[in-house]
């Protein structure tokens, strides 16, 4: 099926986006840091706890409404000529076939030594949900939750332009109700990011008139930005009760936030449209393999991370936790790209069926 009769409304459908592709550097770096640059156990931390917490999940919890953004641009930007059958391949191929096998190392390992204990049976079911839910490791979810996205993506084509643009804002204010459920694929979840994805798809429609807007209320953004995150932080500090229900006043305060700095970067790289930013390229050609991946690196140094913590704790440069941490996250970040980079090379053509890259 194709969806040749779809009218574009971009002028400038066919040009390489520098800066949307610095923007997934620069989404890939939350999302690994919201792992690398984690502790929750709140014994290790102390009376420092919640200055912590709040700094780490302020800054970087939401972030995959950055990649679900860029996902929801780019399929409608470069859906001129869109082969149905190439999509949905290219999917499976690139993004669930690596999902399949790196779940599938991850729950084997896991499950070794479990596995005449559990039954084979067992073991199966173990396996299965792992891959239907996205259960191997804690950033997995987004798979099975985005493998679906692709799913019905092609169906919003369909749609007349006139139709999504006075329709789509509507769903825009969904996320506002804070609807998404942790790591768990549900349907809070779809109401939650699905609209970020169409937000993506709605600003790539007539971009560089959105990009004139946008420009013209910067500050705004800038702003709201600053308030979201202030009000985030009061929220952490005083542990004020945000969930009634299913709904979460702070996830509604995230969305805000993270769509409000996405603006924002998206602005400031487009001052370098013409330009090569080294590390965000680099970060952003990789960044499936390390999304993939980044939580194995943090597996093998985390009791670092801890002595790190206990160190400064116990010298009193409790102060320095956040900075040190920080370093220590990029220097994780820059070992996952090596290994990704040497992975690669020894893998040739199979690299980006195993691992996303």
């Amino acid at each position: 099926m194709k969806c040749e009769n779809i009218p574009s409304k971009v002028s400038n459908k066919k040009k390489y986006l520098k800066h949307i592709h610095f923007f997934r550097g620069f989404a890939i770096i939350n999302i690994a840091f919201v792992h690398l640059a984690f502790i929750r156990d709140k014994s290790i931390l102390g009376i420092h706890h919640s200055d912590y917490v709040a700094f780490m999940e302020v800054i970087f919890h939401g972030a995959t409404i950055y990649f679900l953004f860029i996902s929801g641009f780019l399929f409608h930007y470069l859906s001129d000529g869109f082969n149905m059958k190439k999509y949905y391949y290219s999917k499976i191929k690139f993004v669930f076939i690596p999902y399949v096998i790196i779940s599938s190392l991850v729950v084997i390992v896991n499950h070794f030594y479990d596995i005449e204990n559990l039954g084979y049976v067992d073991f199966f079911k173990t396996w299965l949900i792992s891959i239907v839910f996205g259960t191997a490791q804690i950033q997995y979810w987004y798979i099975p939750f985005i493998m679906l996205v692709y799913l019905v993506s092609p169906y919003i084509l369909l749609i007349p332009n006139k139709v999504f643009k006075y329709l789509a804002p509507l769903i825009f204010i969904l996320p506002l109700l804070g609807t998404r459920t942790g790591a768990q694929v549900s349907v809070w979840q779809f109401l939650y990011f699905g609209p970020v994805y169409l937000l993506g798809i709605y600003t790539s429609m007539d971009y560089n008139k959105v990009l004139e807007v946008i420009n013209k209320l910067k500050y705004l953004f800038v702003v709201v930005a600053i308030v979201s995150t202030l009000f985030l932080i009061l929220q952490y500090k005083l542990n004020v009760i945000d969930r009634y229900g299913i709904f979460s006043i702070q996830e509604g305060l995230f969305y805000i936030q993270k769509i409000s700095i996405t603006v924002l970067v998206l602005l400031a790289f487009r001052n370098f449209e013409n330009s090569r930013l080294y590390l965000f390229d680099e970060l952003a050609k990789l960044s499936f393999g390390i999304y993939f991946t980044h939580l194995f690196i943090n597996y093998f140094f985390y009791n670092f991370k801890i002595y790190l913590v206990e160190f400064l704790i116990s010298e009193n440069y409790s102060p320095l936790i956040i900075p040190v941490v920080l370093l220590y996250a990029t220097m994780l970040l820059f070992i996952n790209v090596w290994i990704l980079k040497l992975s690669k090379k020894i893998l040739g053509q199979k690299s980006r069926m195993i691992l996303g890259v």
